[in-house]
Order: C-alpha cells, then structure tokens, then sequence
C-alpha cells in the first residue's frame, strides 16, 4: 500500500451519466442510478531514474455503507483518470478507481515528481539522453542493473546512455496499478474479495500484465488488448527493425504481455473488434490460450479503436464474476469436418441467435474483410453449427452467441488451412 496518499477535492455524482451519453445497458440503474461521490487522490509510487514520484487518480464510490465491490479502471494512450468513467462504474454499485499514467496532475498538465509519459521512447526505452517526445532511430536498453537490490551495474559512459529497465513505461503503470489495487483494500467501505480490473489500449496491455501477477484480481476485462508484441501488430516493426535482438528479448521477457500471461487464473474477457488497428486476431488468440482461468472471447465487427466504455458486455460479464450477476453462456472451440463446423454452449441463459463470421481474405488482418451468417442454433443439444461456403476460400472463421439478453460471446477464431 502507498505509504503515503493525498487526497483532493471531493464533489457528488449529481447527473444520469446513462442518460447523458445515450447509453443503454438494459439494466434498472439506467432508470433509477445510485448516487456518490468522486474525489482526488496522489499516491507515491516507484522511484523515476532516482527521482520519488507520485500518481494522480480519482476515487468514484456509490452511497452508503458497503461493503462494495470495487474496479480499478486503466486508461490508453491520451487518456488520464476521467472522473466520468469512475462516475459510470460507482452508478453501478462499484467503488472505482481510475489512474492518471502519463504523471500528469488534476489539471492535466505534466507534474514535476510524475512518472513517465506513454510514448514510444518511455514505453520502449530509446537511449536515456534522448529528449521526450523527440523521434529516436533507436530503441531498446541495456543495463546490468538487475530488478533487484544488490545486482551488477555496468557504469560504462556508452552504458549511462541507456535507460534501467526500471525507467520504462510499463514498470510505473504496473507498480500505480498494483499500488492503487492495494490502496483500495485498505478502505474500509471495499469488499477485497471483489475486486476486478478493466483497461482500454494500453490500459488492455496493462490488463494483460497485471492479470499474470496480481493474483487477487477476481476478473481482468482487457478492451483493446493483448500479448505478443514482437510477432505482429502496431509495434512490431518497431520491435523487430529498431532494437537489437538482443534488447527486443529483453523488452518482451520483461514487458510484453505473453511473458506473464501464463501465470493468469482470473477470470478474463477479452473484447476486441476483428479489424483491430493495434491488437490483431492471432495475437489476441495466442494470449487468451495463455491464460489459466475461464475465459470469454467478445468479438465485435465494425468497431473502431478508441477510447471508449460502452461495450456493452464488459460490465455484465464482471458482474457474473464478482457481483452475484447472472453468469454469460461459456461455448467451446470449434470442431470441423470437412466444410461443417460446429461448437457447443452451457449456461443458465437461454441463447437466442447464433452467426458464422468469417474471412476470406490473407495478409495483414486489419484490412481484411468479414462476413456475418446466420449459423443453426440447436437449444435442444446446446450446439451451434454452420457450413463454410464451397465457392470461396475461407482463410478464418469464428461462430458467435448471443443470449436472450443481447450479449454476445465469440469461440476463439480459427485459421483455414486446407487447400
């Protein structure tokens, strides 16, 4: 827990946040939403090369006495501790907690003991000397330091050039992370044992690490989100072009978040769209295959990579974990013979449609195009089942459910290999 914490101005959550942003979720709070309060909060964190520093966040909780589930809520790139995604979840009966990790205070503006900001210098680490925000041919660290007190330091000039692993982005989002999760059980008003985390882009990167060694997170929802940054997406070229291989390991043993994915046992959704700009499709399966607990696939078409809390299956499915909320229909991988392919479903929601999404386009995924079919729904047998088209080569597909409350689950895609 931060030893020490500063708290700010306190203000109620007097407005409809539903309302405001036309947001229907179905659900009686819409109509009827709990009232609260939100307030400011500076915690201390994890030293910046030497330097104390400290994080900005704001503390969104429901009326009365607990005690409350809580959620930490992780921000992406441009984003800070927006008091209206706290207001959103304290609405619901969620005390909320949501960060500022770009070291900016309450006005926005970078503060003088903050941490780093999210960009690709901090994130990746270009040489120490290299002002912030300033384009960079090289990126990647070396240093001896160990993450550890009393490891070997190499204190050569060329090696003073090179940030510590512990100057990256990632090490002081992490650390606020955890740090923030156990300010949040020292309140009284929290119930520790329902305690979950949601994160948008970056914030999904951030999910995905914390999920592997937080292991008192009940539920992690990555939005956005996912391991395997060297093998494909946004960062890749990056990863692979302008760092040594040598420093690329380094940075994916240390940072990427298939190096702690395996250590997940939290339940986890991960909602992310098909045509995803950032988080492909395979790397996105290959990190859920990591994961030791239960988890649920959101595929979601023509939806675009932004900032944004209104999927609409994302506080559902964290209710069903940590809430006594109905729990999401569970549906296996797929199975195939020959053109036939089919998965099965269990829950104690009745589904109500089920659809064959496929593609028959290669190459890079973000611009290929999908297709949407009705597939066949057997409630009877719990099956879901539908024929890929013969007159067209299909290169991926997925089946996707939805229950009688409109949310929809996905299996895990598969790739078509056959000639």
């Amino acid at each position: 827990c931060p030893k020490q914490v500063t708290w700010g101005g306190k203000r109620s959550i007097i407005r409809d946040f539903y309302r405001v942003r036309g947001i229907n979720l179905s659900d009686p709070l819409t109509a009827h939403p709990q009232q609260g309060y939100v307030r400011e909060l500076w915690f201390d964190s994890v030293p910046y090369r030497g330097k104390p520093t400290r994080v900005f966040a704001r503390y969104a909780r429901p009326d009365g006495k607990g005690p409350f589930p809580a959620m930490l809520l992780i921000h992406g790139g441009g984003g800070t501790a927006i008091p209206e995604w706290a207001e959103h979840w304290a609405r619901r009966g969620y005390a909320a907690l949501v960060f500022d990790l770009q070291g900016c205070g309450a006005d926005g503006e970078h503060m003088n003991d903050g941490g780093p900001r999210i960009e690709d210098n901090a994130i990746f680490g270009a040489p120490a000397d290299t002002p912030d925000g300033t384009e960079t041919n090289e990126f990647g660290f070396i240093s001896l330091s160990a993450l550890r007190p009393g490891g070997p330091a190499d204190s050569t000039p060329d090696a003073k050039r090179k940030r510590d692993p512990r100057d990256i982005w990632g090490y002081h989002a992490a650390a606020a992370i955890v740090r923030g999760h156990a300010l949040l059980e020292s309140f009284p008003e929290i119930d520790r044992e329902r305690i979950g985390a949601t994160g948008i882009s970056w914030g999904g990167y951030l999910n995905c690490i914390i999920a592997g060694f937080d292991p008192k997170l009940k539920v992690v929802v990555p939005v956005f989100g996912c391991g395997f940054y060297h093998e494909h997406g946004a960062w890749e070229q990056l990863l692979n072009k302008r760092m040594t291989k040598k420093n690329m390991q380094k940075w994916v043993a240390l940072y990427d978040p298939s190096s702690h994915m395996e250590q997940a046992k939290c339940a986890m959704m991960f909602a992310n769209g098909i045509n995803d700009s950032h988080f492909p499709m395979n790397t996105m399966k290959k990190t859920a295959l990591q994961c030791k607990g239960p988890v649920a696939m959101c595929h979601i078409m023509h939806i675009v990579h932004q900032h944004r809390w209104d999927i609409r299956e994302v506080e559902p499915y964290v209710d069903s974990i940590i809430d006594y909320g109905t729990p999401f229909l569970q549906v296996s991988r797929i199975k195939r013979e020959n053109q036939a392919v089919s998965a099965t479903y269990s829950g104690p929601v009745d589904a109500e449609r089920a659809a064959l999404v496929y593609t028959c386009d290669s190459g890079p995924w973000r611009p290929r195009a999908w297709t949407s079919t009705p597939a066949k729904l057997d409630t009877a047998t719990k099956t879901i089942s539908a024929e890929l088209p013969k007159d067209r080569k299909v290169t991926a597909y997925y089946l996707s459910l939805a229950d009688e409350r409109k949310f929809s689950i996905s299996t895990l895609h598969e790739e078509n290999s056959e000639p």
